[in-house]
């Protein structure tokens, strides 16, 4: 039983730290994927704006050629015109004039038109020069955009692929919450079985302290002795002093605390429990000590809890403490405070070596460090 219990015990441990592994790599995979979410956001901006440029460039570039292919019309048919009169052109003109005053008129029409060609030729160069610059700009931002649809391409597969991983991590850790969640059942009802032997307990020293009670009217009515014995021996557990024990209470080990007592919810799947105890993580071996005197009503295995030992102080008081490793006492003996009676272990535990320790009152689950000594 031991043996299968150990092993049960490895593999939850196991189960644990798997879960630990996948809740990381979720993490970082939910990381990963924002950051990829972002990258390609800005891919996908910088394509429309790539794609908004290089519209713009290609209708410039159109307006562009229009204007170079009206200076190219013009300057061919000055061309044209240039040749047919040769290259004494402009000299048979002038020398054609009739008079002086026509002579000028022509000199200045040549001179206008001179000019104007030169202008034209400018206009003519400086359409070239921008729509050279513009087919380099439109070129440059069309590599761009295809650079860039390659990479936004790369990161939606990335992303698909890391929401394939995502999913079926997930899966896992639902699958892993499935059987965290099972545990919790089988701890809640164990937590249950727990109150109800307490109860039952405490039903049973109700009912030997009114017995008690009873016992040395008879006993003196017949001037026994035992009887005052046992008032004596009542008076000591049910005189209240455990009551006034509050906050001056020894620790019953000597680690470190692990939990505490009260509402509890767990890091990653949120689900709440309710601890009636706290827990204090020890080497295993370390001695367990009682934190006042009592008498020992269970000492056994149960269920969840490993080896327990439950004492009762009296006045409707109890402690518990589970998980021990070997224990030194029995049902029926008397203990003193700060008695060693268990060692520190594993039984019944999924996280090794530790103590749970519970203080109840009349069946009620107290907080044990408004109990214990501060530290």
């Amino acid at each position: 039983m031991q043996r299968e219990l150990g092993r049960e015990r490895e593999k939850v441990k196991e189960a644990r730290r798997k879960e630990a592994s996948f809740s990381r790599e979720l993490a970082s995979l939910e990381n990963d994927l924002k950051a990829k979410a972002k990258l390609l956001k800005d891919q996908e901006g910088k394509l429309r704006g790539s794609s908004q440029r290089i519209a713009r460039l290609s209708k410039d570039i159109g307006a562009t050629e229009a204007r170079l292919q009206r200076t190219r019309t013009l300057l061919r048919q000055r061309l044209r015109a240039m040749y047919k009169q040769g290259r004494l052109g402009y000299v048979r003109v002038l020398l054609s004039a009739e008079d002086v005053s026509s002579a000028g008129r022509r000199l200045k029409y040549l001179s206008v038109l001179a000019a104007q060609d030169q202008r034209l030729i400018k206009v003519h160069n400086a359409s070239l020069t921008e729509f050279s610059q513009k087919r380099t700009e439109f070129e440059r931002y069309k590599k761009e955009v295809a650079e860039t649809t390659e990479k936004a391409t790369a990161t939606r597969a990335q992303i698909v692929e890391e929401q394939r991983k995502y999913r079926v991590l997930l899966a896992k850790v639902r699958e892993e919450k499935t059987g965290y969640l099972a545990a919790v059942k089988e701890l809640e009802k164990s937590a249950k079985d727990l109150q109800a032997l307490v109860v039952r307990l405490q039903s049973e020293e109700e009912r030997q302290r009114r017995a008690s009670r009873s016992a040395p009217k008879r006993e003196g009515s017949r001037g026994g002795r035992v009887g005052k014995e046992e008032e004596t021996t009542l008076d000591i557990r049910d005189d209240g002093r455990f009551e006034r024990l509050r906050g001056k209470l020894p620790w019953p080990a000597n680690g470190a605390l692990a939990s505490t007592f009260g509402r509890q919810e767990h890091p990653r799947f949120r689900t709440v429990t309710f601890n009636r105890g706290i827990e204090i993580t020890a080497p295993e071996g370390r001695n367990i000590v009682a934190v006042a005197e009592g008498t020992v009503v269970y000492a056994d295995w149960f269920k969840g809890y490993g080896r327990l030992i439950i004492l009762d102080h009296g006045s409707g008081y109890f402690t518990l403490y589970a998980h021990g490793a070997d224990l030194l006492v029995n049902v029926g003996d008397a203990v003193s405070s700060g008695q060693v009676i268990a060692k520190v272990g594993d039984s019944g535990s999924l996280e090794g070596p530790q103590l749970y320790f519970e203080l109840r009152h009349k069946g009620k689950p107290q907080d044990p460090l408004a109990w214990l000594q501060p530290r």
